[in-house]
């Protein structure tokens, strides 16, 4: 494939929406991502970024002015896409990035606090919890799921494992969970403790163990 000015131009271009989408895609806790749904957030993201960097941009020359507005500022990057005579101004693009980085930052923060969710059951425009669904809710939000002490209960060899939650795997059609400080017991009989391990890996078919949970406190 052959790669030319333009497209070199279009990529240097829309760099603070390739910046912006990977730090949110690598934040959050979603399903896989399709490349239409990434390109249409690079896409969205970009010119969010150049819109925010512009605003600030003629902010800060309203207070160099002692707050007076002499001219507005236009953002070189609709014109250097339509226009190749048009150069670049790295500068922008640089200013542009640090925006699209405090962006990205903000919406993974907004998505994992389920804040906009809150929001907008509050003015009745949705009944759902959260973009999650119920395992990624329960191990991905990372103000408690995470923190939790567990019971995986392993149906096929009558075991329970109980310890904190290290790691666990976002694609769970076959469930992976690192636990630590564990203890194991008979699940048939629980008032034995049979041993006592650091760190344990399950990996398991979701249907052939059951979770359950406690609070934030440890037995």
């Amino acid at each position: 494939m052959d790669i030319t000015v333009t497209t070199i131009k279009l990529a240097i271009l829309f760099l603070p929406g390739i910046i912006s989408a990977s730090i949110i895609f690598s934040l959050i806790t979603r399903k896989k991502i399709d490349n239409r749904d990434y390109f249409v957030s690079v896409f969205l993201l970009t010119f969010a970024s150049y819109f925010f960097q512009n605003i600030s941009q003629n902010i800060v020359e309203i207070i160099k002015n002692n707050f007076k507005f002499t001219k507005y500022i236009n953002s070189k990057f609709i014109s250097a896409i339509f226009d190749n005579t048009n150069e670049i101004s790295y500068k922008e693009i640089l200013y542009t990035c640090i925006i699209a980085i405090i962006i990205g930052i903000t919406i993974a923060k907004l998505h994992n606090s389920k804040i906009l969710y809150k929001i907008s059951r509050k003015l009745k425009l949705t009944n759902k919890s959260s973009g999650l669904d119920v395992w990624d809710s329960l191990f991905a939000n990372a103000g408690n799921g995470i923190k939790n002490w567990i019971y995986v209960i392993d149906k096929d060899l009558d075991l329970v494992y109980g310890g904190w939650v290290k790691e666990y795997s976002q694609d769970h059609s076959d469930i992976e969970l690192l636990l630590k400080d564990v203890v194991c017991y008979k699940n048939s009989n629980r008032t034995k403790k049979l041993r006592s391990m650091d760190y344990v890996y399950i990996t398991k078919n979701e249907k052939d163990i059951i979770i359950e949970m406690r609070g934030e406190e440890n037995e």
